[in-house]
């Protein structure tokens, strides 16, 4: 296994969650954790210790507060996006800039239905110049795992309409197949959040 001492994680988490009742990163998960809480509780159960989480401002307070439970040896830190409405890639960039690991995870805020077995078999296959991603039945999820060569290059791009899966067409891609649906489950919409829920 890569050490993940070496590996940083993004949690993206920036954008507004216009079609839901509140913000995503606070949507409760189980046992009263939020999603934000969850996400990040399962990295650092795979010993991720670097994780970077982008916000915007309407959430900078509450989230300080979520991130105020863990444990100090845990470097989490809130990566504050002043411009969400430059869209995905940007956010992205944004994160990816902070990352100073061999490895980093790209991990959206609304695919919560992770697992630190899963990042752990990431880990065990991932190469340089090359990043992977986990699928169900050859059906491609989340999260990513990149090689710091791949963040290099997404970093050295300067126009924020470019899209990442077409940009990461240019490395090697590692399909790791799993038996967690869950890695291709998206929470958007209200909807999508009672049919595996009921706290809303």
């Amino acid at each position: 296994m890569k050490n993940s001492e070496i590996t940083d994680a993004v949690i993206l988490s920036a954008g507004f969650s216009s079609r839901m009742k509140s913000h995503k990163a606070f949507l409760y998960f189980e046992n009263k954790k939020t999603f934000l809480e969850k996400i990040i509780g399962t990295y650092t159960e795979a010993g991720i210790k670097n994780i970077f989480v982008v916000i915007n401002s309407e959430i900078e307070s509450k989230a300080k507060d979520v991130l105020s439970g863990f444990h100090r040896n845990i470097r989490i830190r809130l990566i504050l996006n002043e411009s969400p409405e430059k869209g995905r890639f940007f956010s992205i960039r944004q994160g990816l800039q902070k990352s100073e690991g061999d490895f980093c995870f790209l991990q959206n805020i609304d695919n919560p239905f992770i697992s630190a077995h899963l990042l752990t078999e990431m880990l065990n296959v991932v190469k340089d110049n090359s990043y992977v991603v986990p699928a169900f039945y050859e059906k491609e999820g989340h999260p990513l795992l990149l090689s710091s060569q791949i963040v290099k290059y997404l970093l050295s791009l300067t126009e924020d309409s470019h899209h990442l899966r077409k940009e990461l067409s240019n490395f090697e891609k590692i399909k790791l197949q799993c038996m967690n649906e869950g890695i291709l489950t998206n929470i958007n919409s209200v909807e999508d959040y009672k049919k595996y829920f009921f706290y809303l």
